[in-house]
């Protein structure tokens, strides 16, 4: 990165932490059916937006980012397909014309971020806009939240299927050492605690048979959220908690026994 772009950056990250999106933007979110699907990594998010899509009731609203593609399951990221990737300048020119619903700085000091023509784009066309949005932007939406808008919080079934699929991810990207699986199951952990602890703005679906969890999204979205039961997903996201630490405590552990035994 170049100097010029370091001082972009700094100046977006000062920009992130007082924006505001705009009164359109306020009044659109008000009224457009909107999904967003939430989830640890490997939850199985784009696979379950993928079934989504197929029906023709959704329409995906893609998320910006300023990082780079990379390898996903063994395939590169394409530009307006996976993400809107764009640069620190474009994101800045997006900030200052309040095109964000909401942006925040995350992984490794980039921004992610969700504009709203998707969701000019699926109200004019009567369908639900759909995204997957980490669980931070998530929480910006609470303020647009006129019933209209239903958050989804995806938990794997099986921590050991979950497990595998994490490594096998990273181990794509280059990216595969025990220090940044570990890494990566304290975010789980920290993203799980964090929506339990606001269950009234999550809904909690176990993404066991994938059939079924299409059934109970499309339920969340044309039924009142009052009138739906998330407890059986609230006991499975609390029984994940539980392995994935287990599984850290064990890990760094066998880590610091190797450590000791390496040669100085």
């Amino acid at each position: 990165m170049s100097q010029s772009q370091e001082v972009t950056r700094l100046r977006v990250i000062k920009k992130i932490s007082q924006y505001s999106p705009s009164e359109f933007v306020y009044k659109l979110l008000g009224s457009a059916r909107v999904l967003l699907v939430v989830g640890i990594s490997g939850a199985g998010k784009n696979y379950v937006i993928q079934k989504l899509l197929e029906s023709g009731k959704y329409h995906y609203a893609i998320s910006y980012t300023t990082r780079e593609p990379r390898m996903n399951h063994g395939v590169m990221e394409k530009n307006k397909e996976h993400y809107n990737f764009i640069s620190w300048e474009q994101a800045e020119a997006m900030i200052d014309g309040q095109e964000f619903v909401e942006a925040k700085i995350v992984h490794e000091n980039n921004l992610y971020a969700t504009g709203y023509l998707d969701f000019q784009i699926a109200k004019n066309n009567n369908m639900v806009a759909v995204t997957d949005i980490d669980i931070q932007g998530a929480q910006e939406f609470v303020k647009f939240n006129k019933g209209n808008i239903k958050t989804i919080f995806l938990v794997p079934a099986d921590f050991d299927l979950w497990h595998s699929r994490l490594v096998t991810r990273y181990q794509g990207s280059g990216d595969h050492t025990v220090l940044e699986i570990n890494n990566r199951m304290r975010t789980a952990v920290w993203e799980i605690e964090t929506a339990l602890k606001d269950k009234k703005n999550f809904a909690f679906v176990v993404n066991d048979d994938i059939d079924k969890t299409i059934e109970d999204i499309n339920e969340l979205v044309d039924s009142d959220w009052e009138s739906l039961d998330f407890i059986d997903g609230e006991e499975a996201a609390s029984r994940l908690v539980g392995k994935i630490k287990e599984k850290i405590i064990t890990t760094d552990t066998h880590r610091s026994d190797l450590q000791r035994e390496s040669p100085s």
